[in-house]
């Protein structure tokens, strides 16, 4: 089982149906993070099925989000003092023709990748995971 079919295990969108089809497409989208949504989805109905689902009242990106915080709050809480870093460096690959797969920094630009804006971790480097500051509770 993959980390984010774990962390996804507890999503809750108010019907089994929906916490389903959110674990599966958010699984295809994070095995294929550079795809498009058609492409990951592998055909056209599991592409209907997940703009369905996106456009489905309960599903917000609070809602789906939910459980990956919970999740990251509980690994955070492991440790006495935890480094909420705010870091908005792009890293260009311009020139890099032997790096894999690097995505468009933006429309204009060249390849490259925008790291997460907000990595939670302990002082001596254990990444605890990707997580909003406000919702650590500090």
């Amino acid at each position: 089982m993959s980390a984010l079919v774990a962390e996804l295990a507890d999503i809750d969108l108010g019907d089994v149906r929906l916490n389903r089809r959110a674990r599966r497409v958010l699984q295809r989208l994070g095995e294929k993070p550079m795809l498009s949504l058609p492409s990951a989805c592998g055909g056209w109905g599991e592409t209907r099925a997940a703009y369905r689902l996106f456009d489905h009242a309960a599903v917000s990106a609070e809602a789906v989000l939910a459980p990956h915080i919970a999740c990251t709050v509980e690994r955070i809480r492991e440790h006495p003092r935890v480094l909420c870093i705010e870091d908005t460096s792009e890293l260009d690959y311009t020139g890099k023709n032997d790096i894999q797969g690097p995505g468009p920094l933006n429309y204009e630009s060249p390849p490259g990748a925008v790291p997460a804006s907000h990595p939670g971790g302990h002082p001596r480097s254990v990444g605890a995971g990707p997580a909003p500051c406000p919702h650590l509770g500090a």
